[in-house]
């Protein structure tokens, strides 16, 4: 069949893809398929990486201010309970929790 025959009826854009494809080995149309899904498989990867690395810190964030959620609490029982007046109480807190750090040290309450 010729060219023309198999050209007939197609687009003018259709036509010139075939023609440039045709300019290219099997060998060098089929690395371009494996290198374009690649490119899509690691697209998604780097994607579902992020999103779990991101609820990873979340989570981490999270246990870190109830951690410092138990230090207030607790000087707070202390004031209620009259050991230790409540102004003391809220420079012991602040204190505790001034030193308190997250994510190596860069975050901090």
């Amino acid at each position: 069949m010729s060219t023309a025959g198999c050209l007939a009826g197609k687009s003018p854009e259709g036509i010139r893809m075939q023609t440039l494809l045709r300019k290219f080995s099997i060998s060098t149309r089929l690395m371009s398929v494996a290198i374009l899904a690649f490119l899509a498989i690691a697209s998604l990867v780097s994607f579902e990486l992020k999103s779990v690395l991101y609820e990873q810190r979340r989570a981490a964030l999270s246990d870190h201010v109830q951690s410092a959620l138990g230090v207030v609490i607790h000087h707070h029982k202390l004031a209620q309970e009259g050991a230790i007046d409540e102004a003391e109480t809220q420079r012991r807190a602040l204190a505790a929790i001034s030193d308190m750090r997250y994510h190596d040290g860069k975050g901090y309450f």
